[in-house]
């Protein structure tokens, strides 16, 4: 590892030589698809343990919730032989690292929530707190309880998102609660409800407003319209656009209701997502907020009151969507039925529940959303064993020798996936895919382990390598090298001490080791937008991540560091006026 010296000179000569860059947009069709499906939790789990009588009858897990840093999840599961539920936690990519958190209690199905900084879990009018390992009930965040909460995840400026009954006709309504990154209420902010439907319960059932799920920027919250006074169930999707817009205007005079608040579900900032006969829910975001996720019974057969006996002959799937309720996906697994679809606060992992032998043998699942550019009609092809092709208008010598199925682009393309990450291909790109492929498409997903320890650069931390991006083909060869920028989320690189050395790492296909990019395709670090730009020129494994960081606390060393800083500044100054003489 470099020293603390090596690193500060080295990022002195970096910062020197990089350039924001920014590409064009054009118009793409990206597909999706879901990849292979893994079990988060190990069959141990599941068979239960004698200590709790779990073992007579076994365990099914009830609702989940994945850290914002996507390293760990926390879960309810439900024994089988008495139906009390108990608090769990698991590592994901260790099914067998599962533990008990909190003692059995009654059935309680609520949303798993974590604060920004993971800190802390929303439990319905609960709150557990990581640290101290203890349970808070009865919670309010600026005098509201809340349930099925879900919270944006910004630098500052955090919101709690509630659907919850309000006024004196109970009206159930949608409330955004201004928190601080560890959860609690922020005292510089007030409450806003940003919706005004005034929609009644019907007599005997549930809250017709229901699990509003916020978009990580803030920008729009989706929500259930559900109504249990039908059985079985009805349940629409909706999402509420505009949302910075409604929270910052002003209130209604004397209320907590915002003046843009809109007052029935055909305003224009509300949009329809899924309006059947059927029970739809569970809707969230995708990293970016570009796509809804939700579940459906296709069987429309859900009835809440009769929550396990409906769940038998339902045809519960997996969906997805784009914000504008658009390009409606229906992924239909082979077994049994999947619901309760919801993504990581990161990447284009997924996880779901799965019935695996009846109503009441339910697993959860993690898979990952693979977006795919096919880009057939979009090349030209190129001829196999040729090491040349004119690219600008040049001959231009390859670095490999053409296969059966490279390729040479006529138009730019660019392939974005759910997490921001970009592949950007100019005209003229030749793409040089392996022998013998026979769909000319371009993809990329999000693996659903993390990098291996056994993967790390030697003395690396664990955590050195919090995020990757997998593209494909594998081994698919460009020239020239193209571009490729990944998003991370604060969440995902907290474990990092210092931003500034956040690097692009590939993954060596012979050592099955990540190494650093080179400098000199690195092009941007961005850290106040959360981006890191690098060229790559084949396809395989890439990470983001840093090293870890040791400060020196002597006064000399840090005014010795300052100098040699100064002096690089100066010296690479020198040669750049030299270079224009």
């Amino acid at each position: 590892m470099c020293t603390i010296i090596q690193r500060i000179l080295l990022w002195g000569v970096i910062a020197s030589t990089m350039a924001l860059t920014t590409g064009t947009t054009h118009a793409q069709t990206i597909t999706y698809s879901l990849g292979t499906a893994s079990e988060l939790l190990d069959a141990a789990f599941y068979a239960g343990e004698a200590v709790d009588g779990s073992d007579a009858a076994g365990r099914l897990v009830l609702n989940f919730g994945v850290s914002n840093s996507g390293s760990f999840a926390i879960f309810w599961a439900l024994n089988r032989a008495n139906f009390q539920q108990g608090l769990f936690r698991v590592t994901i990519g260790d099914p067998s690292s599962w533990e008990r958190l909190t003692a059995d209690q009654g059935f309680d199905y609520d949303q798993i929530t974590f604060a920004p900084d993971d800190s802390k879990v929303f439990l319905g009018s609960r709150v557990y707190d990581i640290a101290s390992e203890t349970i808070q009930t009865g919670v309010t965040i600026h005098g509201y309880g809340f349930s099925e909460a879900t919270v944006t995840h910004k630098p500052t400026g955090n919101w709690l998102a509630t659907a919850r009954n309000v006024g004196v006709d109970e009206n159930s309504e949608i409330l955004m609660l201004p928190i601080l990154n560890d959860g609690t209420e922020d005292p510089s902010r007030v409450p806003v409800q940003v919706t005004k439907f005034g929609i009644i319960n019907p007599p005997g059932s549930e809250s017709p407003l229901t699990l509003a799920w916020v978009a990580n920027d803030g920008s729009a919250v989706a929500f259930i319209r559900w109504d249990t006074s039908f059985n079985p169930d009805d349940g629409d999707v909706y999402v509420l656009d505009n949302l910075g817009e409604i929270l910052s205007a002003p209130k209604l005079p004397a209320t907590d209701i915002s003046s843009l608040a809109p007052e029935s579900l055909s305003d224009p900032n509300v949009t329809p997502i899924r309006i059947t006969g059927n029970l739809a829910s569970t809707p969230s975001f995708s990293q970016d907020g570009d796509l809804v996720f939700y579940a459906e019974d296709y069987n429309n057969n859900f009835d809440f009151e009769n929550f396990f006996a409906s769940l038998s002959g339902g045809d519960w799937d997996m969906n997805l969507c784009n914000r504008d309720g658009s390009g409606h996906v229906r992924f239909t697994q082979p077994n049994n039925s999947q619901s309760t679809l919801k993504p990581f606060t990161t990447g284009s992992r997924l996880y779901y529940l799965q019935e695996v032998t009846d109503v009441t043998d339910i697993h959860v699942y993690a898979t990952t959303l693979i977006a795919e550019n096919n880009i057939e009609t979009q090349t030209a092809p190129l001829d196999e064993g040729e090491t040349t092709a004119t690219i600008d208008g040049e001959v231009v010598e390859l670095p490999f020798t053409l296969t059966d199925s490279a390729v040479q682009l006529s138009t730019p393309v660019e392939v974005e996936d759910s997490s921001g990450t970009i592949v950007e291909l100019p005209a003229d790109q030749v793409i040089n895919f392996p022998e013998g492929t026979t769909t000319k498409a371009i993809s990329i997903l999000t693996p659903i382990d993390p990098v291996a320890p056994n993967q790390l650069p030697p003395d690396a931390p664990e955590t050195a390598i919090p995020i990757i991006r997998t593209f494909g083909p594998p081994n698919t060869q460009f020239a020239p090298p193209i571009t490729i920028t990944i998003s991370y989320t604060d969440a995902e690189v907290a474990s990092i001490p210092d931003e500034q050395f956040i690097r692009p790492y590939l993954l060596d296909p012979e050592t099955n080791i990540f190494v650093q990019i080179p400098q000199e395709d690195i092009v941007d670090v961005d850290t106040l937008n959360n981006t890191v730009t690098f060229k790559v020129s084949h396809f395989s494994t890439y990470g983001i991540g840093g090293l870890e960081v040791e400060v020196p606390n002597s006064p000399w060393m840090l005014a010795s560091i300052a100098l040699l800083i100064s002096l690089t500044g100066i010296v690479f100054l020198k040669q750049q006026n030299r270079s224009r003489n």
